[in-house]
């Protein structure tokens, strides 16, 4: 009986960490340290709430899961490749639509999406995606930026046979993605995410990809930057809806990449479009942990300041100007340090 008590007790301690550590980083504008939050959550498998084969059972489902989504991501690098060949996303025949704030408008894809869920993403979008934005980036849309919400993959696939994707191509995305932007154009298929935490998630992911798209140099960022700022962004808002799910998923996606690291097949920031679509793990975390290093080595004010110095600078003066070192010894020190 004492040991149970006594377990209980050590679980409530680690819980009450975690949530100090959380809350912590996200009033100082930091994703909490993955080594620190890898270790309190091992620290609670000691704890014997649950029969053993429980445990075993959770963490299985738990892997299985992680596992599956990794699959996914890396399925969606594919699709995101396929997405640069579109010219634009038409405008939806709008069954409902709301005014988010300047320059940010939200519909109904289909008549599938209630009122309540467009104005669920809403608020996520008021209170969740643009402080978010506003912490790490400082940004704003320059111009409209258009988001539509899909409730069944009949209705995505039929929009996006209508945008002039390939048929060969539509099955896939219909499937696989999370969020699709397009220049200032976002869809998102709900059907695709599990909760409110994920798509807080994709929403504030999508939203930095078209403000960056509304200054002007969506597309001129090395693709680390791009994809570890959005990852960076999105993971603090879906940490705000659901900080114990974010925080096991970053703890199995940082475990990935040092594993990649460890037997030889992570890839250089610099890599290929064709060896990051061939890669067996999530690239874009590895992106995320370089945009988290340079704010840790930096500050988040600093890192601010270089996204925000790009509407009138080269990427790689204002990298220099900013962190003292050119892009390419950065990438090439942050590679060794894993």
């Amino acid at each position: 009986m004492i040991s149970v008590v006594n377990s209980i007790l050590k679980f409530i301690q680690i819980i009450a960490t975690s949530i100090v550590l959380i809350t912590s980083s996200i009033f100082h504008g930091n994703l909490p340290s993955l080594s620190s939050l890898e270790t309190l959550w091992k620290g609670t498998q000691s704890a014997p709430i649950t029969t053993q084969n429980n445990q075993q059972s959770n963490n299985s489902a738990y892997n299985s899961t992680s596992r599956n989504r990794n699959r996914l991501i890396i399925r969606h690098r594919q699709i995101e490749r396929i997405a640069k060949k579109i010219q634009n996303l038409p405008s939806t025949k709008n069954v409902t639509s709301q005014i988010v704030a300047s320059n940010i408008y939200i519909s109904a894809g289909d008549t599938g999406v209630s009122t309540s869920r467009l104005t669920m993403a809403n608020q996520i979008i008021k209170t969740i995606s643009l402080p978010t934005l506003n912490t790490v980036v400082g940004l704003s849309p320059a111009k409209n930026i258009q988001i539509a919400l899909f409730s069944s993959p009949r209705t995505y696939a039929n929009s996006l046979r209508k945008a002039g994707v390939d048929s060969s191509s539509i099955q896939s995305i219909v499937e696989d993605t999370g969020g699709l932007t397009v220049d200032t154009s976002i869809w998102i298929p709900l059907y695709n995410l599990q909760d409110k935490s994920d798509l807080a998630n994709v929403l504030s992911h999508e939203l930095f990809h078209a403000c960056a798209a509304s200054q002007g140099y969506g597309n001129e960022l090395p693709t680390w930057i791009n994809e570890g700022t959005a990852w960076r962004i999105g993971l603090m808002a879906m940490q705000k809806v659901n900080s114990q799910k974010t925080s096991l998923e970053m703890a199995y996606y940082e475990t990935d990449v040092r594993n990649a690291a460890k037997n030889g097949s992570l890839l250089p920031l610099s890599a290929s479009e064709n060896d990051i679509l061939n890669a067996q793990y999530n690239v874009e975390y590895e992106d995320f942990m370089a945009v988290e290093q340079l704010v840790k080595n930096y500050g988040t004010s600093t890192y601010k300041a270089f996204i925000q110095n790009l509407k009138t600078k080269n990427v790689n003066t204002d990298f220099s100007n900013t962190f003292k070192s050119s892009i390419n010894n950065f990438q090439n020190s942050f590679i060794k340090s894993l």
